[in-house]
């Protein structure tokens, strides 16, 4: 699991413009652009709340 803005992820398999960590705002509440492919455990859940916070998506989850 990568942590925080996906750095360690070297091809993205979609139209990927910014890093979390650099991307406008507007683009971090806007909806459709991330996706969980399975349920959260309670560790995951745990850490995409803290991934949130830290960068500021206020967007949802597909």
């Amino acid at each position: 699991m990568c942590k925080d803005d996906f750095s360690c992820v070297a091809v993205c398999p979609v139209k990927c413009i910014y890093k979390v960590s650099e991307a406008p705002a507007e683009f971090k509440a806007k909806k459709g652009w991330y996706r969980f492919g399975k349920a959260l455990s309670p560790e995951e859940q745990k850490a995409y709340e803290e991934w949130k916070t830290k960068f500021g998506v206020t967007a949802p989850p597909v």
